[in-house]
């Protein structure tokens, strides 16, 4: 007997895992099982995985036409996008002006962050090293002291459910590559 009820109570949840998942359901669903964070001290690094459906969801809000979110999202299949936010350890210190002496050397940092970081940047799927090839550099304007960048990677549609590993390497952050690794979930789908 309490066999059968954990028997039925397994095909219960795989049942309900496998539904279709509303707008604003999976749209947190992805903020809360998706995201990874490293420390690195004196650094920490946050990185979410934005599924296509997500990215679709986010520019276009939850009114769109299925037409045009299956089109959409069939645009950006081929592509893993992240966003990656770097902070420090200590919150009230900056990214920007960790161990710089002058205006220069910020602004120098800030260059390196805005053009040249994105060649730092890998994505490792089974030992293929994908270079990050869609970069945008989110100026704060010192309002925060967390650095934001979006990121995407051209990938086969083959290995886009495999174990995946962002990988930075980079001297802005030691000698040391700093790696955030994704045990890709299954990624329920949406109801539109």
């Amino acid at each position: 007997m309490k066999s059968r009820i954990i028997l039925i109570a397994g095909i219960v949840i795989a049942l309900v895992s496998c539904q279709d998942m509303g707008k604003a359901n999976y749209v947190n669903w992805v903020r809360t099982h998706l995201k990874q964070e490293v420390n690195s001290s004196p650094f920490r690094f946050e990185a979410l995985h934005k599924p296509g459906p997500y990215v679709v969801l986010l520019q276009e809000g939850k009114d769109i036409l299925k037409s045009d979110f299956e089109q959409q999202t069939k645009a950006l299949e081929g592509m893993l996008f992240f966003d990656l936010k770097i902070s420090m350890e200590d919150r009230n210190a900056d990214v920007l002006t960790y161990q710089t002496s002058s205006k220069a050397e910020k602004q120098e940092r800030l260059n390196y962050f805005s053009f040249d970081f994105q060649k730092a940047i890998y994505l490792d799927i089974n030992g293929e090293k994908i270079p990050c090839s869609r970069y945008h550099f989110e100026h704060s304007y010192d309002l925060t002291n967390e650095r934001s960048f979006v990121i995407g990677f051209e990938t086969p549609a083959s290995i886009e459910n495999m174990p995946a590993t962002i990988r930075i390497e980079s001297a802005a952050f030691g000698t040391e590559a700093i790696n955030i690794n994704f045990n890709q979930t299954a990624i329920p789908t949406i109801a539109i």
